[in-house]
């Protein structure tokens, strides 16, 4: 039984051995184990620190190399902030001007370590006294950031002493995500009231946040790291530069590719719906999917306009054209049509039996199928390797009915 037993891990024998090992996989970090208790270590302590090695290495997804001398909880990495995403969250209170940051909610203490990074005095505040006890250790070598123990719901902001706050409100309870911004803890209206005694206000929000909920002075933005949607952030004051309105940020985990930031500057009030785009009454030679971020955004009337396209079907973010720019933005999947037929198994067999696919990619939007079940309904793998490339099956309704458009991915 793994334990996350930080007091363990954080104990000066504890401590020795994390020194001694890297971050281990769970097989290697089992294999740790059962040596370590062979050589008569406790079993408590032993397991609180493969704990944190195997945390280390499940981190660096998110952390990179700054995991291997963190410390961590099941939970808290869960929920921290990949670091070039809080990288974005620093230099956004930076550019607005702010010397000192309270970070509300801190967690492990990412954000806080990306802004204390880049120079700005931080005061981390969380009120999990294990998470914060994994805050201090993270934030050990930043002499200009502190990690106090406090309850955010009944802090006067005034008393901190900062020009700016990032905040975290807590969106879960035992029985999973809240939906209600007014249920998390603080509730969004009290933590948006903050922006009055700052110079710049950021809010963590779930990403699926209704349009209705968001405030009308506040810029949206939503994130994606490498096609997936990461997180929504609410930004007042001087941290709202574009002011008022939508932004979608496309990240890469590749070295060296840039974000992408999108905005649509005739969206003065994140509150409204995004435009609507009539669909096309053919299927072009092409089809593109937006990112993730970009969709929630509500930014696909600008991406059709950018790609010469249109929406498949009504408020279907499958965007189809008979042309493609080069080189394709980064913001946007593209697929080739080959083919199409109408989205049911026998058709759909029939079309791939003619094409004869090495593997079959299937992917949905608007329609409830489960793409594993007519995997199994369509797809048959040849038995000698004659067929085509690798395909996809976009499955969707379109203004011509339901349809399953087979396509070969580009880029």
């Amino acid at each position: 039984m793994m334990t996350e037993r930080l007091d363990l891990a954080l104990s000066e024998q504890g401590w020795k051995i994390l020194q001694r090992f890297g971050p281990l996989p769970a097989e290697d970090a089992t294999n740790l184990a059962e040596r370590m208790r062979a050589k008569g270590l406790d079993p408590d302590l032993v397991s609180a620190v493969v704990t944190q090695l195997q945390l280390r290495w499940e981190a660096q997804e998110k952390l990179g190399s700054f995991a291997d001398s963190m410390i961590f909880t099941r939970s808290g990495l869960e929920q921290a902030t990949r670091l070039q995403v809080a990288a974005l969250h620093a230099k956004r209170f930076r550019d607005a001007g702010a010397i000192s940051v309270a970070d509300l909610g801190c967690g492990i203490g990412v954000d806080s370590m990306a802004m204390a990074g880049i120079g700005l005095q931080v005061t981390a505040i969380d009120h999990d006294e294990t998470t914060l006890a994994a805050a201090k250790v993270n934030l050990r070598f930043f002499p200009n950031a502190t990690a106090t123990m406090n309850d955010v719901t009944s802090l006067d902001v005034d008393k901190l002493g900062v020009d700016a706050i990032f905040a975290d409100p807590q969106r879960r309870n035992a029985y999973g995500r809240i939906k209600d911004p007014e249920q998390w803890s603080p509730p969004l209206s009290t933590v948006t009231g903050w922006k009055d005694h700052v110079k710049a206000l950021g809010v963590k929000v779930s990403p699926a946040i209704d349009y209705d909920d968001i405030p009308d002075d506040a810029h949206a933005v939503w994130t994606s790291v490498d096609g997936e949607l990461v997180e929504a952030c609410l930004w007042f004051g001087a941290a709202a530069s574009q002011g008022a309105g939508r932004s979608a940020v496309v990240l890469s985990s590749k070295e060296g590719v840039a974000p992408i930031i999108l905005h649509e500057k005739t969206c003065t009030n994140p509150r409204e719906a995004a435009d609507t785009v009539k669909p096309v009454d053919t299927l072009g030679n092409y089809v593109c999917e937006p990112d993730a971020a970009v969709i929630r955004a509500g930014l696909i009337p600008k991406i059709c306009d950018e790609l010469g396209g249109a929406p498949v079907g009504n408020n279907i973010a499958y965007i189809t054209t008979s042309t493609l720019p080069s080189p394709l933005p980064g913001y946007v999947k593209a697929y080739e049509v080959i083919d199409h037929c109408q989205l049911k198994p026998k058709p759909i067999r029939q079309m791939l039996l003619h094409l004869s696919p090495l593997e079959i990619e299937i992917k949905k939007r608007g329609v409830d199928i489960s793409p594993s079940q007519l995997r199994r309904q369509v797809f048959r793998k040849p038995k000698k390797r004659s067929g085509s490339e690798p395909l996809v099956l976009l499955c969707t309704p379109t203004v011509f009915g339901r349809r399953a458009i087979v396509a070969r991915r580009l880029g």
